[in-house]
């Protein structure tokens, strides 16, 4: 049986500098936009609604948006999910609601995803840290 997330105060920031925020999950890249003829490729009605949604439950962003972070998505177990497919409209919304500076390499250091049968079904959690340029991030790649 999973565990109940944390309370929403404990939520916010623990000692190791991560920030957390628990939302709607995103749609799937597939869902968020759809190409329309001599006027290309626009929101879809269903990301437009989850932006709307996310842009409320996600918690207050720093005085300063992230010039450097780390981030990491913790998905609710789905089976046949795609991780990577919940990238973009998740970072779309960090730069908007102003946690970090852009979604570039330059800001974004490192990102990944969980799944996690611990968090609820139509939730996700964002964690975030800044980084610097002194901070290892690793990787298992040994070159």
């Amino acid at each position: 049986m999973a565990e109940a997330l944390p309370a929403e105060e404990d939520l916010q920031m623990n000692p190791y500098g991560w920030h957390f925020t628990e939302i709607t999950i995103v749609p799937p890249l597939a869902q968020c936009y759809r190409n329309v003829p001599r006027v290309g490729r626009v929101k879809t009605t269903k990301y437009k609604k989850w932006i709307e949604t996310a842009s409320t439950e996600i918690s207050s962003p720093p005085d300063e948006p992230l010039s450097q972070c780390h981030v990491c998505l913790t998905l609710p177990y789905i089976a046949n999910g795609d991780l990577d497919n919940r990238f973009k409209g998740t970072m779309d919304l960090l730069k908007s609601s102003g946690w970090i500076v852009d979604d570039n390499m330059k800001c974004v250091r490192k990102i990944e995803a969980i799944w996690s049968r611990d968090v609820p079904r139509q939730r996700m959690v964002i964690s975030i840290k800044e980084v610097t340029d002194g901070d290892i991030l690793s990787s298992p790649y040994p070159g």
